[in-house]
């Protein structure tokens, strides 16, 4: 079969050492605002300025929020709203019963839930979505069921949606509903990534999403932890380093 030309987009993978580098990171936040604070020691309403210099310190470096969603150890898997299904790079015969020893019939998401995630995300955003008919629902197909007790934990979920991607039209031309989507997308809410140049809008993990996922009958990926960089990676450290999961995707 053909190349999956709505491939899920590859993401950096960043390990347990991440989080002492943030930690690394604010410590070196702090120790600026200290030596800030020194040279205007003695002028008036030094103080006042100090704590609003470092509270924006705080805010552009660590303060964004965040949503950390557990990276299971499944295999890629999408489904088209036409019924088409999709590995990472190809496009998955339809006369195929198994997939990475998964059966896919009982495990994937029916084409009408596709279409009923496309058009709940169209409902969000406030479009109709008429010049953007290709989407494709994405989610790990849990072809390791015995790994990390995902049986017990998931309670025997094959199937674990986390993101959707849209075809926005030509590549580098954006038409009037596609700017309104996206624009409708950032006001709900709706965690996603919009490649101008490729024409591409990619609806990633958040509460939002999960919502309208979970509204259609699917099950998603869990959420291990949200609110500012800075809390949430250092409340995360112990569960990289228990070495009991995959890891955890931020977005």
């Amino acid at each position: 079969m053909g190349e999956n030309t709505l491939a899920w987009p590859s993401f950096e993978n960043l390990s347990a050492a991440f989080a002492d580098h943030v930690r690394t990171r604010q410590r070196a936040v702090n120790q600026a605002a200290a030596i800030i604070q020194g040279a205007w020691r003695g002028e008036r309403n030094g103080r006042g300025r100090m704590w609003s210099i470092t509270a924006k310190l705080q805010h552009d470096l660590l303060g964004h929020q965040v949503w950390a969603h557990e990276k299971l150890d499944g295999t890629n898997f999408g489904v088209t709203c036409e019924g088409v299904r999709v590995g990472r790079r190809r496009v998955v015969a339809p006369e195929t019963k198994t997939y990475q020893t998964v059966t896919i019939d009982g495990a994937a998401p029916s084409k009408e839930q596709v279409l009923a995630v496309k058009h709940a995300l169209a409902k969000a955003a406030g479009v109709t979505l008429v010049g953007l008919p290709t989407f494709v629902l994405y989610g790990e197909l849990m072809c390791n069921p015995t790994k990390f007790a995902y049986h017990e934990r998931l309670k025997g979920v094959k199937f674990a949606a986390f993101g959707g991607k849209f075809a926005a039209g030509d590549e580098g031309a954006e038409s009037k509903e596609t700017a309104a989507f996206v624009a409708g997308l950032r006001a709900a809410g709706i965690a996603h990534v919009y490649d101008f140049q490729q024409g591409r809008i990619t609806i990633i993990a958040s509460p939002a999403f999960t919502a309208i996922a979970q509204g259609c009958g699917l099950a998603t990926v869990p959420l291990v932890g949200e609110g500012p960089l800075r809390d949430v990676l250092p409340a995360l450290y112990p569960r990289l380093m228990e070495n009991n999961s995959e890891g955890v995707v931020l977005t």
